[in-house]
């Protein structure tokens, strides 16, 4: 995530644990999927149920950033 590595005991996550794992907030984040090949990463609600594999890259989006 990131660019960090982090090792989970069970395959299948919320998008907010991966978030909270990562030390951040689920309700200023989203979790994204990297997929090569398919353009725009994939964007998961913090609800939605995540099957991770060996090697899967996710991104953290900032929902809203205020602006000096």
């Amino acid at each position: 995530m990131d660019g960090r590595h982090f090792m989970v005991t069970d395959s299948a996550q919320t998008a907010a644990a991966l978030l909270r794992l990562a030390g951040l907030d689920p309700s200023a984040y989203n979790l994204a999927e990297v997929r090569h090949g398919h353009g725009e990463p994939k964007r998961y609600d913090d609800a939605e149920t995540i099957r991770i594999r060996n090697g899967d890259k996710f991104v953290t989006v900032r929902q809203c950033a205020q602006v000096a």
